[in-house]
């Protein structure tokens, strides 16, 4: 009986393991949230969500003339090199110039950034905890 147990405290404690160590796999979306790094194994590199440079989307609740756009700057490290890569979310005036970027055979994409901006959270001076929706492929 006491076998048993261990065997499942075995078995436990390694799906506890394994989730933890989990990252982003190729062809699926990975939510990273603000000053989070997730490695992506396959790549040999990480990738840290490091900030919201602009957060320019027309709140919900208001009227605006232009949609805006969110700007994030993601940092993707191999080692001791790392690269700053700025990506944006898909707006009018840029299209979807920065939605994708290359870091060595592979693309990544924003998604989404949330949460998206609503009137009653701006006029209450809240600082939004963001998050974004990678997707991370081979080119």
């Amino acid at each position: 009986m006491k076998t048993i147990f261990y065997v499942y405290v075995l078995l436990l404690l390694t799906a506890i393991v394994a989730c933890e160590t989990e990252g982003i796999v190729l062809g699926e979306d990975y939510e990273l949230q603000l000053n989070e790094t997730v490695d992506f194994a396959a790549g040999g590199f990480t990738i840290l969500f490091d900030e919201v440079t602009e957060d320019s989307r027309c709140p919900i609740g208001v009227d605006c003339i232009w949609e805006g756009r969110a700007v994030v700057k993601l940092v993707v490290a191999e080692g001791t090199d790392s690269t700053d890569i700025q990506l944006a979310t898909y707006n009018s005036i840029n299209l979807d110039s920065m939605l994708i970027a290359e870091y060595q055979d592979y693309s990544i994409e924003l998604k989404e950034v949330n949460p998206y901006p609503h009137i009653d959270s701006l006029m209450n001076g809240n600082e939004p905890d963001y998050s974004i929706l990678i997707h991370v492929d081979e080119l």
